[in-house]
């Protein structure tokens, strides 16, 4: 709230009633997560390591200064070791970058923050055409053999672009699925508390993934838990929201 703006003023009943029917809505959406959750997880599930390099790549991002983002400021956003998805280092030249060799992420990931005392551990969900500093480590569930990864960079800008295909490489672990289940193992083992997690460390890891009768990762019931995980990040995000609305609000 900006000096001198006065904060929003309710009377007491009025508060009650809005608070009471936005603290019922929130618990209703809770109870049904937790349902939907419960049924979800009920089925079989399989533990897959991250060392797996038929099945998994893992590898760190760039190095990218803060001098380079000021002398070379571009469209590409640069994600680092930050506690929030949404924060950015800064935007980077697209042609400073195939000047090193190096293309924007062509395919959506998962990153692991590798180092922060209040960010290591985090894992993110992140679409394509970004990049990440070399303090992030960078998680995707196909196999650095794809042909389609390897790029050549001798061309120019617009070649190089051309030559990417639209289609996601062919996987069988949701990314969206792959971040809840990498953020719970690093919780689970602690990882938070921990000062690095560079690449090696975060190849040891491992996820539990839902497979189907076969014994194969069911990717339609990763979906559904991911959606499932992401609306719970909707309905804290609103407990956070109802929480600064009723200390700020004055009370008639």
């Amino acid at each position: 709230m900006a000096l001198g703006e006065r904060s929003e003023t309710i009377d007491r009943a009025d508060f009650i009633d809005v608070a009471t029917e936005t603290l019922q809505e929130l618990i209703d959406d809770l109870r049904a997560a937790k349902e939907e959750l419960a049924e979800l997880q009920t089925g079989p599930t399989k533990t897959f390591s991250l060392s797996d390099s038929s099945r998994f790549q893992v590898r760190s991002g760039i190095r990218i200064r803060n001098v380079d983002l000021r002398e070379h400021p571009g469209d590409v956003p640069v994600y680092s070791v930050f506690t929030r998805p949404e924060t950015v280092k800064g935007y980077i030249s697209k042609e400073w970058l195939l000047e090193r060799g190096v293309e924007p992420e062509p395919y959506p990931s998962v990153t692991v923050m590798a180092t922060g005392a209040s960010a290591v551990g985090t894992v993110f969900y992140r679409e394509a055409n970004c990049v990440m500093t070399d303090d992030v480590v960078i998680v995707q569930s196909w196999p650095m053999e794809d042909d389609r990864l390897q790029l050549s960079f001798e061309d120019d800008a617009e070649s190089v672009e051309e030559s990417i295909d639209d289609i996601t490489p062919e996987h069988d672990i949701d990314l969206a699925y792959l971040a809840v289940a990498l953020s719970q193992t690093i919780a689970q083992g602690g990882y938070l508390y921990e000062a690095k997690l560079y690449t090696k460390r975060v190849a040891q890891l491992s996820v539990e993934v839902p497979v189907n009768a076969e014994g194969d990762p069911d990717i339609e019931r990763q979906r559904q838990i991911a959606a499932v995980a992401k609306r719970l990040d909707q309905i804290r995000s609103k407990l956070q929201e109802t929480g600064a609305w009723s200390k700020s609000v004055r009370l008639a």
